[in-house]
């Protein structure tokens, strides 16, 4: 039954904390809550893959997460994290949702990203900024 859709209305305080935000997402006419069994299914499959194959992931990977997101199991964040070793960087905010460049304290995770960046990839003293 691949062609079986779960349709399911989006609840966008899931996402974000930033109300404005929330409403762009809920205004947004491209965003919709259906998912197809076979998409589901594969979500899942692939995600244990990814844990079986983390220890062969061989460059810097930053893994961003809220902690208080609902949609996601941010434990198996952490595990990604410990399995992948030292290529991995973990990052979380206990507070933040799910889309963590749209909620309220976006800001600390931009800054998050710049620094890792720079700390993963530093730019020699001649490249422009």
């Amino acid at each position: 039954m691949p062609w079986f859709h779960i349709h399911r209305p989006i609840d966008t305080t899931k996402l974000s904390r930033d109300p404005d935000e929330a409403q762009k997402i809920r205004d947004d006419k491209l965003m919709h809550s259906r998912i197809s069994l076979h998409l589901a299914t594969q979500l899942l499959s692939q995600g244990r893959w990814a844990m079986d194959q983390a220890r062969r992931v061989n460059l810097p990977t930053l893994i961003a997460y809220g902690r208080s997101d609902a949609m996601i199991d941010t434990s198996a964040c952490h595990h990604l994290a410990i399995r992948m070793g030292d290529h991995a960087s973990e990052a979380s905010w206990p507070e933040m949702q799910h889309d963590l460049l749209h909620d309220l304290d976006r800001q600390q995770v931009i800054e998050h990203l710049i620094a890792w960046l720079d700390e993963t990839y530093p730019r020699e003293s001649d490249d422009p900024v």
